[in-house]
């Protein structure tokens, strides 16, 4: 279930970024926070009404906000080092003084 809770939030997100306004650092570092919340409750929702034993203030502390921090700093890491790993090939033409 967890699966299919993050394959449509990345189809959305994937929607989202592919847009001109999403060039900048801080709209996809926003957008992969939020998500990454929207999932923990999602999830937690679904077990909810699978009957588990849910524990509103524990959830929000040891599973929503923890993630969220986490996936905060860790974000504008791995946007950076994938956008430079995935920049636009140069192309150099043959005898051009660059």
């Amino acid at each position: 279930m967890l699966a299919l809770i993050y394959m449509s939030i990345g189809a959305f997100a994937g929607r989202y970024c592919g847009r001109p306004e999403a060039s900048g650092l801080l709209p996809p570092i926003g957008l992969v926070v939020a998500c990454a919340g929207i999932a923990q409750i999602a999830y937690a929702a679904v077990q909810l009404l699978l009957g588990a034993p849910f524990s509103f203030p524990d959830f929000l502390g040891r599973v929503l906000l923890t993630q969220m921090a986490l996936t905060a700093l860790l974000a504008p890491l791995v946007l950076l080092l994938v956008r430079r790993l995935l920049r636009e090939p140069v192309m150099l033409e043959p005898g051009a003084n660059t």
